[in-house]
């Protein structure tokens, strides 16, 4: 049994509403329990109403029975998370046990979700090169969505165009050397300090990080033995701007049984990408965020210009450029000088994105010059890289190396391997 000095107020209000349920005035319940009048009646109409709640938690006076009892709660749907029992002075001097019970409802997706099987899956290394290799570059795909009130999700990312650039790394097979996801490919707009945030947009964050980590592992097992790197865009780099504004020290805090890894709210921990072999490049905007392969350089951008300027802006460096950000599908190439003064051709090229582009994902504009797409680039055997844009036509349609593909919306296959009720 507890002592009055010891309850929580919630416990007093609750015990305030016994004693006057009673016949009790307030002003004898104050003298009883050593508080005013006025601290009693307070607290019984903030505690002790008994009223149904409209949230999810029940905190009130009674056995976990009774407040089951009294609300006609399905304890499939409620969970008692804490109870309290004490003693108080009833009439007469008596000493009367009380009790107080809280229940939560149970999330039917959260106790799902403890469920998830996720695997190991390491990556295999090539044992032997092959004479001709290809990357796959993945731009942006803003996974987010849109809460309605009646808790439907609408998706700001568009699972046919990311599906069909899965089919595209099945068919590269083992020629596929690597992946690269062009960064902002989650939404974030949780996490927006830039843009209000709507309503609808609460509560989306965890879905879509499940979602995106879903997809990524489906990569992974299209290709086992190919590097895969995540590149962060301006949209994930959100999430720790809002932690280094907000508190600067749990931005790069290690867990305390891995001093040396990476922090423990980094996206590399949050998305379990060791477990896959995913590499997270951040933060945005820097050079760890960059990725130097096959003599590009690969990076999320900064720059948007007209239709299709923007390329010409990366055409100022002695190195080739793939980036993405802008959403559109755009190249351009030049030829200039290498460091022998012998002339060298370089290019800078974005691949579209794979979003929607009817107008669903936030901006602050109400159209769009967007265009869906991926690109292939081709590694021949002089070392000689050739970039394919390839466009994602309605429906997830698209041609990659003269195979056509289609791809298909994967959510029921989502929902039964995350139990997550998109």
């Amino acid at each position: 049994m507890r002592s009055l000095v010891s309850l929580t107020e919630h416990e007093i209000g609750a015990t305030v509403a016994t004693l006057k349920a009673s016949g009790l005035s307030f002003a004898q319940i104050g003298k009883r329990l050593g508080i005013s009048k006025q601290k009693a009646h307070r607290l019984m109409h903030k505690y002790g109403g008994g009223k149904q709640p409209t949230m999810h938690v029940i905190d009130e006076i009674g056995t976990p029975a009774e407040v089951l009892q009294r609300h006609n709660l399905n304890p499939a749907e409620w969970r008692a998370v804490r109870f309290s029992e004490w003693e108080a002075q009833a009439k007469h001097g008596k000493i009367k046990t009380l009790t107080s019970t809280r229940f939560e409802r149970i999330d039917p997706a959260a106790e799902a979700m403890q469920q998830i099987a996720w695997q190991v899956r390491p990556r295999k290394p090539f044992t032997t090169l092959p004479a001709q290799q290809h990357a796959l570059v993945v731009p942006d795909s803003q996974i987010g969505y849109s809460r309605s009130l009646s808790e439907q999700l609408t998706p700001y990312h568009d699972r046919q165009a990311l599906d069909v650039c899965l089919q595209a790394a099945k068919l590269l097979g083992d020629k596929l050397a690597f992946i690269y996801f062009c960064g902002d490919m989650l939404d974030c707009a949780e996490s927006t300090r830039k843009f209000s945030k709507p309503a609808s947009t609460q509560r989306t964050m965890w879905p879509a990080m499940l979602e995106w980590r879903w997809l990524l592992e489906q990569f992974r097992i299209a290709a086992p033995h190919a590097l895969l790197c995540w590149a962060e865009g301006n949209h994930e780099g959100r999430i720790r701007r809002t932690l280094v504004d907000s508190v600067p020290e749990l931005a790069d805090l290690p867990p305390a049984d891995d001093p040396d890894g990476s922090p423990l709210l980094s996206m590399q921990r949050m998305m379990g990408l060791d477990s896959i072999d995913v590499q997270y490049l951040g933060p945005y905007g820097s050079k760890a965020g960059e990725l130097h392969r096959w003599g590009i350089r690969f990076h999320h951008g900064d720059k948007v210009g007209k239709a299709g300027a923007t390329a010409g802006k990366y055409l100022n460096e002695r190195t080739s450029q793939i980036y993405g950000h802008v959403h559109r599908m755009e190249q351009a190439w030049s030829t200039k000088p290498g460091a022998d003064g012998q002339p060298v051709d370089i290019f800078s090229a974005t691949f579209g994105c794979t979003c929607h582009t009817d107008g669903r994902v936030p901006s602050n504009k109400p159209h769009h010059n967007w265009q869906q797409g991926m690109g292939i680039l081709t590694r021949c055997s002089d070392g000689w890289v050739e970039p394919t844009p390839v466009r994602i036509r309605a429906g997830g349609r698209a041609t990659v190396l003269g195979t056509e593909l289609c791809g298909s919306d994967y959510v029921e296959r989502l929902r039964a391997e995350t139990n997550y009720p998109y």
